[in-house]
């Protein structure tokens, strides 16, 4: 297998028709995810037509939430698709290390920006679900994988009559082979929602034959409305886009109605204790190694709540800031969440080309308002002033002045020296 320009190191995954690689530029030596066709599925036309379509599709999209697809095409008896290498891990992985429930939103949110950027286009992904959803190394998450997309108003079935896709995670109308539209991927994102907040699918055979949605634990109350609309069957009843999603979302925080809490898919171990709160002794006065009363301690805050976890039916961990989000956060088990959202956002605010550098250093100054010790929170404030002179320069010796004057007033309000 030869993908010119770069070369295979190792196999990250696999679908039924491809093979996903770590690969590395020659050139650069540059990491990059490329997604290699199957020999057998090469041979079949339908299928590299499928494939090849994926690339074409993806080169189209550009949003900081969709993962950018660097080059495609066919060499010799291979065709690939090169994108970039996100060092995060997908959904399931995150979900296993914990999310607080804020950071829960912001994935929700970001995939949700990247559906709506994509249905303006006209396109439908058709496959949204945790392991199409990607995070890069600041935890922003990114949607992955046009293998199925279609166009809006047309069947996600394709020519023999198979329906593509993810069986748990379709849509009422995408499992029958009708034609699908920007609700019918919000209902997708309403099963990954649903999974994330509970671990589990909406119904046990991951299908809404029923046509009712479960309710949530009593913890996550406040998101059943959100979730009815998303899961509805009938797709005049949910969303019309995922920017009425996101905007719920905005107001449900502005109310302050969402928990305080953590989600996470695998149990917390005494080890992991261990080793967190030995980590970090700075922050809560600890000596190197825990004594037993500060172990039993962090222990006692997370048994504390077993019940809730046994009866939401994943690792569920919700608390007042006082308690086990202090815990956690002082244990080193989870980072502070709102540091984590701060973060995050000041991230996704610097990708947005259409920010100004006053919006950019404001929201890396929230990261310090809450952690002035926060390195990257500093780096990052250094990295887009140098940014924004180097674009003025660029702007001036193209001759674009609108754009130079625009770059330099901002740099001015910032640092007038």
């Amino acid at each position: 297998m030869e993908v010119p320009g770069y070369r295979l190191a190792q196999q990250i995954g696999s679908g039924a028709s491809a093979q996903v690689f770590l690969g590395l530029q020659h050139a650069f030596g540059r990491p990059a995810a490329i997604k290699v066709l199957l020999p057998e599925a090469a041979d079949d036309s339908a299928a590299r037509e499928r494939f090849l379509r994926e690339a074409e599709i993806a080169q189209r999209l550009s949003h900081p939430n969709i993962v950018r697809v660097l080059d495609a095409g066919c060499h010799r008896d291979t065709c690939f698709l090169v994108m970039e290498y996100l060092r995060g891990g997908d959904l399931n992985k995150n979900l296993a290390s914990g999310l607080h429930m804020q950071n829960v939103l912001l994935v929700v949110k970001g995939i949700a920006t990247a559906l709506d950027y994509a249905h303006r286009r006209g396109i439908a992904h058709g496959d949204v679900k945790p392991e199409n959803i990607l995070f890069n190394a600041q935890g922003i998450a990114l949607l992955s994988d046009f293998g199925v997309a279609t166009p809006l108003g047309q069947s996600g079935a394709s020519t023999d009559g198979l329906i593509r896709g993810t069986p748990p995670y379709m849509s009422p109308e995408q499992a029958t082979g009708k034609a699908l539209d920007a609700r019918s991927d919000l209902y997708s994102l309403g099963v990954v929602f649903f999974r994330m907040l509970t671990g589990a699918l909406p119904l046990a055979d991951g299908r809404e034959s029923a046509g009712r949605v479960p309710f949530l634990p009593t913890q996550l109350a406040p998101f059943d409305g959100v979730m009815r609309k998303l899961l509805a069957q009938a797709p005049d009843e949910r969303f019309r886009s995922g920017a009425e999603l996101i905007a719920e979302l905005d107001e449900m925080r502005g109310q302050d109605l969402v928990p305080s809490a953590v989600v996470k898919a695998e149990p917390i171990a005494t080890a992991e204790i261990d080793v967190a709160v030995a980590a970090r002794p700075s922050r809560i006065g600890l000596s190197a190694s825990p004594t037993r009363r500060q172990r039993r301690s962090a222990l006692l805050a997370l048994g504390s709540l077993a019940v809730a976890a046994v009866a939401i039916g994943a690792s569920y961990f919700a608390t007042q800031p006082s308690g086990l989000q202090r815990t956690l956060t002082y244990a080193g088990l989870i980072e502070d969440p709102e540091v984590v959202g701060a973060w995050q956002e000041a991230q996704a605010l610097r990708s947005d080309p259409n920010q100004s550098l006053g919006v950019v250093v404001a929201a890396y100054q929230r990261v310090l308002a809450s952690d002035s010790e926060h390195a990257d929170a500093k780096a990052g404030i250094e990295a887009a002033m140098r940014q924004w002179k180097q674009d003025a320069a660029t702007a001036l010796d193209e001759g674009d002045y609108g754009t130079a004057e625009a770059k330099l007033d901002d740099l001015a309000a910032i640092a007038p020296g």
